[in-house]
This record gives structure tokens, sequence and C-alpha cells, in this order.
């Protein structure tokens, strides 16, 4: 079931946590997990380090059952972290945050319109290169390829004539360049801040692509969503032909 969670952690200097930190820390709590370490889908997502009361917190997402038992295991009270030359530990037991089973996901099929939210950068990658465009097909497309892995309910439409259909009606933000990496190992991911509002045109392809939306929430979109990149969240909009409120 995919969920999402915060937890707390005992206050470092968050403007001194880099996310290839974050990554180094978090990401050893799923080493046995039956996916690689350097696959290239993972069942969880995680968000960078932010400041929480006395302390600070990170999220992750989970996808699958194992990646949660794996979660659990580790995200316990005392647990250490290093981020980089800080150390910090699991203050108290992870919060959940919203979870939702694949069939309830699989149900949002009835808008037509998702307002999406990027918190952090989400760069979308061909090859070598990385673009901070949002274009509806490359948002859609890891989506899809997790949905496909995780979900047990086959793979969604995403075929040209489904993804002609959604189209960009409104967008406010800015890219951003973010250096992940060190020495000759750096690379630099363009990505995208702000939000987007997508629009689908056919009720059939609305009916396919929804779902992916709801599961942004918990997978994040784009490269590196291990590392603190494509984070998004789902928010309200007005929906043509009077449909419902998404989140409704």
């Amino acid at each position: 079931m995919p969920s999402r969670w915060v937890v707390p952690l005992d206050r470092v200097d968050v403007s001194r946590v880099e996310l290839v930190h974050l990554h180094a820390a978090i990401s050893g709590w799923f080493d046995g997990a039956a996916v690689a370490h350097d696959a290239d889908l993972k069942p969880y997502s995680i968000s960078p380090v932010r400041r929480l009361g006395r302390g600070c917190a990170v999220e992750v997402g989970l996808l699958d059952a194992e990646s949660e038992w794996y979660f659990q295991c580790h995200a316990v009270p005392g647990t250490e972290l290093r981020f980089g030359r800080q150390f910090t530990a699991v203050s108290a037991p992870p919060v959940l945050l919203l979870d939702r089973g694949w069939e309830q996901l699989a149900r949002f099929t009835t808008d037509r319109a998702w307002t999406v939210r990027f918190e952090t950068p989400a760069s979308f990658r061909r090859g070598e290169r990385t673009s901070p465009w949002p274009a509806p097909e490359s948002l859609l497309r890891g989506l899809g390829q997790r949905w496909a892995r995780w979900s047990g309910l086959g793979a969604r439409d995403l075929s040209p004539q489904v993804t002609r259909a959604i189209w960009v009606s409104d967008l406010d933000g800015a890219s951003d360049v973010v250096v992940l990496g060190r020495d000759d190992r750096r690379v630099h991911y363009s990505g995208f801040v702000g939000r987007v509002r997508y629009q689908c045109d056919d009720d059939a392809a609305a009916a396919e692509v929804g779902p992916l939306f709801a599961l942004a929430d918990f997978a994040g979109v784009g490269a590196a969503t291990t590392k603190g990149l494509g984070v998004t969240r789902l928010e309200p909009t007005w929906q043509p032909a009077s449909q419902r409120i998404t989140g409704t």
C-alpha cells in the first residue's frame, strides 16, 4: 500500500545537509530489499530534511510492503544517521501522513484536471540530458512504470493517443539547477519548482492517468526521487465540464 511518513530527527543544521548525505543515510535502510541499490526504479522516495519543532524531520514515501517492512525496522527511536559531518538520530516513532491502497488509487478516474505543486526541483532525464520542463508525457512515464511494477493491477495505458489528450493549461514556477555527487561524478539536474495545472480533453484518457497523478504524492516524479528531487503534492483545482474537485 502506498504511504507517506514523516520521521522526526534530533536537530541538525539543515542548511548543511546535502542531498547526497540524505540519500546515503536513508537509502541504506532499504539495502536488504529485493530491488537493487542501483536499480532505476525504487519503491520509495525521500524528501529533503526540514525543521520540525525543536528538531527536524525527513519524509519518506513507500510503495510496497517490503519497503515498508525495512522502513519500520530502521526508522525507530535511537537509530543514528550521518549527514556528512553531522550526526543525528530518530527521535520519535514515524508518523503516518497519508496512505492509500492501490485499488483506492485506481478509482481516481473522474477528474479531468490536476494541479501539481513541485516542492523540490523535478528533473526529467533522457540519456545524459535533463530538462526542467514537466511535460505530461515526461511526468507520467515514471509514474506509469512504478504503477506497472508495484500495483499488481497491470499497466496504465500511456499510448500517444492518451498522452496527447493531456496538456498544460497553466503554470507558475521557475527552473533550478541541482548538482549531485562529487568531483568527477557530479551530475547537474535542471529541475522545475512551482505549480502546473494539467487538463485532459478526453474522459477515457483522463481515467487512465488520474490514478498516476494520485500516485505522485507517494512516488515523486522525474529523476533522483530517492535523493530529494521531484517531491510533489496534488492540490485541488477547478474541473472542466462540472467535474468534481480533485482530492474531495
